[in-house]
C-alpha cells in the first residue's frame, strides 16, 4: 500500500482515501503548512491546478486566503507595513534580529498585533 520514499502527506491521503495518488497530481497542504498532515488539510490536485495554486501565491489575498491566518491577533508583515508605515525590509530586519516576535505560517510571517507599536 504505502511507497517507499513516499512523502508522508501522500501516504496519508492514499491510506485515508484507499487509493493511490493518481499520475499526473499532487498532494496540496490546504493551509500551506507542510508539517501539517491532518486530513482535512490535504487536497488532491492536478499538477497544473497545484502550479496554478502557487503561482498566485504572489499576490497577498490569495496568500491570506489559502494560509489562512485565523487568530485576527496577527497580522501578515504586508499588513504590519500598510498599518504602521514602516518599510516590509525593517520589519523583516527586526524578525530576523530577534527585536519583535513573529511566526512562519506556511509561506507567510506573521506578527502578533501587541507587536505592532514596537515597529514604530
Amino acid at each position: 500500500m504505502i511507497r517507499m520514499r513516499q512523502p508522508l502527506h501522500h501516504a496519508i491521503w492514499e491510506s485515508f482515501y484507499g487509493v493511490k495518488v493518481p499520475e499526473g497530481y499532487a498532494i496540496h497542504h490546504k493551509n500551506g503548512d507542510k508539517k501539517d498532515n491532518h486530513i482535512e488539510n490535504l487536497q488532491c490536485l492536478s499538477f497544473s491546478d497545484h502550479a496554478k495554486l502557487h503561482a498566485e501565491a504572489q499576490n497577498s489575498a490569495y496568500q491570506e486566503r489559502c494560509c489562512q491566518v485565523t487568530e485576527r491577533s496577527y497580522v501578515t508583515v504586508r499588513e504590519a507595513h500598510l498599518q504602521t508605515g514602516v518599510s516590509i525590509a525593517k520589519i523583516m530586519r527586526r524578525i530576523r534580529t530577534g527585536k519583535i516576535q513573529a511566526e512562519k505560517v506556511g509561506w507567510i510571517w506573521t506578527i502578533p498585533k501587541v507587536e505592532l507599536p514596537k515597529l514604530q
